[in-house]
């Protein structure tokens, strides 16, 4: 809350800063307030850290309100869940479970492509921004990704 306030004071002073809007929507993010922090990393896309927020934000929506329990049921009973491969996935990365989470949403694109409108894809692409280039299982999933594309 006082990096929010202190990113708050210097938009005051320039609406349009750069890097106040990143800070801020990275701030807000990590309080809840996921609209205003997509809007403030909206502001800001060139800053780096705008766009991780963006990702976050992908991948928190895509888990909102998801019953795991009833997600891991659906699979238990039907593999080929493509729904509960993408929910359980979007809320494993949401929460930090990140092999789990991409082994569904890689499934998901393995399965169908097309499906969420390439979520599967758009989620896994989120969760490596996340995690940046220096991550060791960025090179993993990024190839296996790359394998079920091409």
């Amino acid at each position: 809350e006082g990096a929010q306030r202190r990113f708050e004071t210097a938009l005051g002073f320039d609406p349009r800063h750069v890097v106040a809007n990143a800070g801020l929507a990275a701030a807000l993010v990590e309080l809840g307030d996921i609209e205003g922090a997509e809007e403030h990393a909206a502001a800001s896309l060139s800053e780096p850290r705008s766009r991780k927020v963006l990702a976050r934000v992908s991948i928190l929506k895509a888990a909102l309100g998801v019953d795991r329990d009833a997600m891991e049921a659906r699979l238990a009973t039907n593999d080929g869940d493509l729904e509960a491969h993408y929910q359980l996935g979007s809320l494993m990365l949401a929460a930090g479970e990140l092999e789990p989470g991409f082994d569904h949403l890689l499934e998901v694109v393995m399965l169908d492509r097309k499906f969420a409108a390439d979520g599967g894809r758009l989620r896994v692409l989120d969760g490596l921004e996340l995690l940046g280039d220096e991550h060791p299982l960025s090179e993993e999933v990024l190839g296996r990704l790359t394998n079920l594309l091409f």
